[in-house]
């Protein structure tokens, strides 16, 4: 079908939007959209499948997830980590989702519509379901981020006329995924024996959302070499993706687990 040769979105860099994008107003980056994929705009690191058979589809992974529960069970005891099911929030409580809770990290599941969304949090499988109904994923097709004034007004502070390739991250849209990434992070830190006395404690989210605002960076390269120019609500604001604070906890628990096996090693 024509509209298969459409941009759909995911996030992080990413090529510059042609006349007629989608708007991804949270994180952006285009991609061809696959024939058989929906539009998917408010998830990071999101596995998306449009499942042949969504019954024999759920049932198959309601048996694997029994058998790692029972696998967890038989090898750690911890019955409490384990995957845990509950409804969506509103208007979504009929669609079940499926929460493994580790240490540093909380990988989710759930099937809507015959969708399976995969996401390394649960925010970002509920904003998946939420951004892919059928009312928004129409008012999307009908949307560019070329028309979004915040990203335009951005583009123009920056003064880039041509570029290869950009990060547009919506803070304040992020933010609820965002913090449940820092929350873990700072309760894992909490945990570690290094920690200090005085834990730091995270503001509530609403207090932090009146700072949180969209942010920019573009990419170019010349004969000059690649450059890059950036504006934001605050310095590092772009580390505060979902993604980039993802990719964050998988480095520090790879440190981690690391340092586990030198110790052992160790061991006489």
């Amino acid at each position: 079908p024509a509209d298969c040769q459409k941009l759909s979105q995911s996030n992080g860099p990413s090529s510059a939007p042609s006349p007629g994008t989608p708007s991804r107003e949270k994180y952006h980056r285009t991609r061809p959209k696959p024939c058989n994929s929906p539009i998917i705009e408010n998830a990071i690191a999101l596995l998306v499948n449009k499942l042949k058979d969504a019954k024999i589809g759920e049932e198959s992974l309601n048996s694997l997830e029994t058998f790692i529960n029972g696998a967890i069970a038989q090898r750690t005891g911890n019955t409490k980590m384990q995957f845990q099911t509950e409804a969506l929030k509103a208007p979504f409580e009929k669609v079940t989702m499926h929460t493994l809770t580790l240490e540093k990290a909380q990988p989710s599941w759930a099937v809507s519509d015959g969708v399976l969304y995969v996401s390394p949090t649960p925010a970002g499988v509920q904003a998946a379901v939420e951004k892919n109904a059928p009312a928004a994923t129409e008012k999307a097709k009908s949307e560019s981020l070329a028309d979004n004034p915040q990203f335009a007004a951005l583009k123009k502070k920056l003064g880039v006329e041509k570029m290869s390739s950009f990060l547009y991250v919506d803070l304040a849209k992020a933010a609820p995924e965002s913090y449940d990434l820092i929350s873990q992070a700072i309760a894992a830190e909490q945990k570690s024996p290094d920690a200090k006395a005085a834990p730091y404690t995270l503001p509530s989210l609403e207090k932090l959302q009146p700072h949180l605002t969209p942010g920019l960076e573009v990419y170019w390269s010349d004969d000059a070499g690649w450059h890059s120019r950036g504006i934001g609500p605050f310095p590092m604001w772009n580390t505060l993706s979902p993604e980039q604070l993802t990719l964050q906890a998988f480095a520090r628990q790879a440190g981690e687990d690391a340092r586990k096996r030198r110790e052992q090693k160790a061991l006489p």
